[in-house]
């Protein structure tokens, strides 16, 4: 199976950097852990990648990053959990719960995941501290599940490292 992956790179003059990401194979994994349903695997794949980009961001190893969605829709709570190398793991309280698609054809996420209450953004740190913060969710998200850490098992990512050089 093809592994998800990070890419990272930076301008030669550090002035701005760009990560790109495929996370097919995680969100594929996932899906067969939960079962989910079509709506669902795109709130979970969502909130995995986003998860993912932001953990790789730590910098100290023994960190990890936690997102969670409450939105008060028919799916629950999404959680995810993220390490420094981008391996993620999550879940949704209801993942078998499936919204009739939208007029224009397209999953219906905003409605699955409902539009209220609120985001956290969790960072436990080395040493045992924790920061969290929430906010209200907002609108645009159409979001707001729970993802639930099913299995326990990081979801592996392998990260590529790449600087840009302009001409």
């Amino acid at each position: 199976m093809k592994q998800s992956y990070i890419t990272r790179a930076i301008t030669s003059d550090g002035s701005a950097r760009m990560f790109f990401t495929d996370t097919t194979a995680i969100v594929r994994k996932a899906m067969e852990i939960h079962g989910t349903s079509k709506t669902c695997t795109a709130v979970i794949g969502r909130a995995l990648t986003a998860a993912s980009l932001m953990g790789s961001l730590l910098k100290d190893k023994d960190n990890s990053l936690t997102l969670q969605f409450k939105g008060g829709g028919p799916l629950g709570t999404v959680l995810t959990v993220s390490d420094p190398e981008g391996n993620v793991r999550g879940y949704v309280t209801n993942p078998q719960v499936d919204i009739p698609l939208r007029q224009d054809g397209k999953l219906d996420v905003g409605a699955a995941v409902g539009r209220g209450r609120s985001v956290g953004v969790g960072v436990a740190c080395a040493g045992g501290v924790s920061i969290w913060e929430t906010m209200p969710l907002p609108c645009c998200l159409e979001s707001g599940r729970k993802l639930a850490i099913s299995s326990g098992e990081l979801l592996s990512l392998s990260r590529e490292n790449t600087t840009a050089t302009s001409r």
